[in-house]
């Protein structure tokens, strides 16, 4: 009873339900070839564009003016002796009017050829010594002769150096031609102001007489003979007396009270 029960109640409410509409099959468009190529000429394409030609200097006087750069650098290096940077050698190019591509180019032709080596990292280069031939002992000595030589040249031109600075010093603290030439007239009116002024100082100064004058040194001349004499024998009597009584001379005539006006 219970199942014939529940099937009508089953029944009402599948029909209260609402239906789903089941979804319609997708159709198939088929596009015939034609058409599809005509869809294709109707749609524009975009086209690639073409790659960007790399700079090339097929110019004749372009590769002239690489191996004038590549001789610069090689010589730069050269002459420097020791370690070199890219940017270095870049700026000295710039002031040569040198191209930074020419120098770039430059620099990669002499490594691959092996005149010259580099540390990646920091574009460092140098001269390579792989061909650089060893000296021998004798010549390693007949160079440090050379270099002795050198320094005493060396030493010698500085010496000059120094005394021409002197005397170029001297000539340029003295008056020109020019200038003398115009102080001439007053230096001579000076002298002879000073001439005048002498001239009349002599006038009004009287002078001693040169017949005084000789008188005067002879009797000095005199009087120095006589002192000496008189101290010579006053010498010889201290002496006579002292050595009989046997004191020094000295204190015997302070106990006189003889002086000596030495």
């Amino acid at each position: 009873k219970k199942a014939t029960a529940s099937q009508p109640k089953s029944q009402e409410s599948e029909e209260a339900a609402p239906k789903k509409k089941k979804a319609a099959p997708r159709k198939r468009v088929v596009v015939s070839n034609s058409e599809s190529q005509e869809s294709e000429e109707a749609v524009p394409t975009k086209k690639k564009a073409a790659p960007k030609k790399k700079e090339t200097d097929s110019n004749p006087d372009s590769k002239e003016e690489e191996i004038i750069c590549e001789a610069f650098v090689f010589e730069y290096i050269e002459q420097k002796n020791g370690p070199v940077s890219a940017t270095e050698i870049g700026t000295i190019a710039k002031t040569r009017n040198m191209r930074t591509l020419h120098v770039t180019k430059a620099l990669d032709v002499l490594e691959k050829s092996g005149k010259i080596e580099r540390v990646t990292k920091k574009n460092i280069y140098w001269l390579s010594q792989k061909n650089v031939a060893c000296f021998t002992p004798e010549e390693m000595a007949e160079a440090d002769e050379k270099i002795n030589l050198l320094k005493e040249q060396l030493s010698m031109a500085r010496e000059q150096n120094r005394s021409i600075r002197s005397t170029l010093s001297a000539l340029k603290s003295t008056p020109t031609d020019s200038v003398l030439e115009e102080e001439l007239p007053m230096l001579k009116k000076h002298i002879a102001e000073e001439e005048e002024e002498i001239k009349q100082e002599r006038e009004r100064t009287k002078g001693v007489d040169p017949a005084k004058k000789t008188q005067f040194e002879k009797d000095v001349t005199q009087w120095e003979k006589e002192w000496k004499k008189r101290k010579r024998a006053a010498k010889e009597i201290v002496d006579t007396i002292t050595e009989n009584l046997g004191t020094k001379p000295k204190d015997f005539m302070e106990e006189v009270g003889m002086e000596l006006d030495d």
